[in-house]
């Protein structure tokens, strides 16, 4: 493969653990809703980042990472 593909891959499957993780959290306390911010925070910057490198946020799972988390987008 190359780089690229190496790349892609190392992150796509960055995301797809994590977001398993996130789904994970049942937000009970106050540890776990601020895991899950944390979550929101990592999958938020991850789709700005590729926004801006021009990546499509779907080719990444990123489309909608709210649910992911089980959050709503910040008004």
């Amino acid at each position: 493969m190359d780089k690229e593909a190496d790349y892609r891959y190392v992150l796509q499957e960055a995301i797809t653990t994590l977001a398993e993780r996130a789904k994970q959290i049942n937000q009970v306390n106050a540890y776990d809703q601020g895991r899950a911010m944390a979550y929101y925070e990592i999958f938020s910057q991850l789709a700005s980042l590729a926004q801006e490198a021009g990546v499509d946020l779907k080719e990444l799972g990123l489309e909608d990472m709210g649910p992911l988390v089980g959050m709503k987008k910040a008004a």
